[in-house]
């Protein structure tokens, strides 16, 4: 928990969530009073109970997901079936430099939680994906 704690910090995150994927295990770092635009934050991150409707949400994705609203850019991973996070940040640069910024926080994120939240172990990329589902026209 200090290795995620001291991430947080020195990452300039504002405020950051790592939870199992039905909400149990909540973990929080920063403050949520920090993030500008809340929108994002209270959509995906509201409390543990909206983590299984998230779940669904990423079905199908390519993670880390990131969603932005304004320059807060909110990066959504699953580093295992198990797990779920989210980072809340504020967005510098171009977009090149905050999708790679991105990148970055993510493989942070998951050599920390390397065998942590559960025993899945992360694709070559570094996070669980999810294969899309046919629609039926």
């Amino acid at each position: 928990m200090e290795a995620l704690r001291k991430f947080v910090e020195e990452n300039d995150i504002l405020y950051a969530v790592f939870t199992d994927i039905e909400g149990k295990s909540w973990l929080e770092f920063g403050s949520r009073k920090m993030v500008p635009q809340q929108g994002s934050l209270n959509h995906y991150f509201p409390g543990p109970e909206a983590m299984p409707r998230l779940v669904h949400f990423l079905e199908g994705q390519i993670l880390p997901q990131t969603i932005v609203q304004g320059d807060v850019r909110c990066i959504i991973g699953k580093p295992t079936k198990q797990a779920i996070f989210g980072l809340f940040i504020v967005a510098t640069g171009d977009a090149l430099a905050r999708m790679e910024r991105s990148e970055e926080l993510n493989g942070k994120v998951l050599k920390i939680l390397a065998g942590g939240l559960s025993k899945s172990k992360p694709n070559r990329r570094g996070s669980q994906t999810h294969k899309a589902t046919k629609r039926r026209r």
